[in-house]
């Protein structure tokens, strides 16, 4: 579910994406997605320690798994939407003080599509 819905650029930290990667990669490996094997491919100290914090045991049941896994896909496109209409309406605010109008025309058409997306 994660894999299908969420793409490199909606991680905000690049060392978290390099993890992700490679739990897909293990995935569609067939093989076992476990810290000890994840450790094994990791260089990044920083990253390791996000690894191990993350290997301790919960006890959480596949439901509420299933639910913390949505919510943060939610969450986590949520957040890049609003930087990327952030950064546009700052190029806007550019377009605008320069006054080029076609260069503000398709910056405002790209800001009206990110308006749509949730």
């Amino acid at each position: 579910q994660v894999k299908d819905n969420l793409e490199p650029g909606d991680f905000q930290d690049e060392r978290i994406w390099r993890i992700a990667s490679l739990v897909f990669d293990f995935v569609a490996q067939g093989k076992p997605v476990k810290a000890n094997n994840l450790l094994n491919y990791i260089d990044d100290d920083i990253v390791s320690e996000v690894v191990c914090e993350s290997a301790m045991p919960q006890e959480t049941s596949f439901e509420d798994k299933e639910k913390i896994a949505c919510d943060c896909i939610v969450r986590m496109k949520s957040h890049r939407l609003k930087k990327q209409r952030q950064l546009l309406h700052e190029k806007i605010k550019l377009a605008q003080d320069s006054g080029d109008d076609a260069h503000l025309r398709l910056l405002m058409g790209q800001f009206h599509e990110l308006i749509k997306k949730k």
